[in-house]
């Protein structure tokens, strides 16, 4: 194991949390922002800044398979930012969606509170983009790295960002055709929220790439509180949207049937709901 507080307390690293806190800032005046486009902006941001810092060791250097490796993985991440963000934008714009968003993040709060939120938030994010940095990091101080468990890694990534951006593409056209219906074509004929299931998919190959390279205890720490906190999150909301669409299409018997079909997260399990069906089906009588 490296010296801990180095390996994460460094100039390169600060530097770009410093840029993350940069393009997320936007977040104290509009604080629905942070958790949007800023954090698309914020996974290209680290993903940009190796690709910078790899652009300077190759120039000394020279180029070599771990490199190239690890610039596309940097690429992947930059992608997948963008991406990101770009949907989040374009989704931003519909009445429907601006409408329901509620709470802390949909109207504007304190400074006191948004500063320590954007505080945590963004080294979050700093986590999330972490393994690339503990990739470079071993590659340019002549540690132990495994370009091949990096480059497995960076294809899993792939594959989860593909997985999730058609998916958004797919529910946005199924949205267009038939604005009232549920989504159950393409690839969600396998799992009811592909999309999550991309997310998750993305952020376990980012992970998984840096098992393989010589890091401090407090970077594999930091690593695994990222990819805890990932799955927590898009857990809890992938529970929250089940809900949702069991609260909004119970009604229809192509619905129940497709819920009963499908998996609900991962395809080709047998995990068909998130939620208590009879416990919602009550609470949706007490509303009516």
């Amino acid at each position: 194991m490296l010296p801990s507080i180095a390996s994460v307390f460094n100039t390169e690293t600060l530097s770009i949390y410093g840029l993350i806190l940069l393009v997320s800032c936007y977040g104290v005046i509009k604080p629905m922002y942070i958790i949007t486009q800023g954090y698309g902006f914020s996974m290209s941001a680290v993903g940009a800044s190796v690709a910078l810092l790899l652009s300077r060791y190759v120039n000394l250097n020279g180029f070599s398979f771990s490199s190239v490796v690890l610039f596309l993985q940097s690429i992947v991440l930059v992608a997948y930012g963008l991406r990101l963000a770009s949907f989040l934008w374009e989704r931003r714009k519909k009445e429907s969606y601006t409408r329901n968003q509620h709470g802390s993040f949909g109207s504007r709060v304190g400074f006191a509170y948004m500063i320590p939120l954007l505080l945590m938030v963004t080294f979050l994010y700093f986590c999330y983009g972490l393994p690339v940095l503990v990739g470079y990091r071993a590659l340019v101080n002549g540690y132990h790295f495994s370009s091949v468990v990096h480059l497995v890694g960076t294809l899993v990534m792939v594959v989860g960002l593909l997985t999730e951006s058609t998916a958004d593409s797919q529910k946005s056209r199924s949205k267009l055709e038939k604005p009232d219906r549920f989504c159950d074509t393409g690839i969600y004929r396998y799992c009811r929220m592909p999309n999550y299931f991309g997310e998750l998919l993305h952020w376990t190959g980012c992970t998984l790439s840096c098992i393989g390279d010589d890091m401090s205890i407090l970077q594999l720490g930091l690593c695994l509180f990222g990819i805890i906190c990932s799955y927590n999150l898009m857990l809890s909301a992938a529970k929250r949207l089940d809900k949702s669409q069991f609260d909004r299409y119970h009604g229809d018997p192509q619905y129940m049937q497709y819920r009963k079909e499908v998996p609900v997260l991962f395809p080709f399990t047998r995990w068909y709901s998130m939620i208590d069906v009879e416990k919602a089906e009550y609470s949706v009588c007490l509303t009516v």
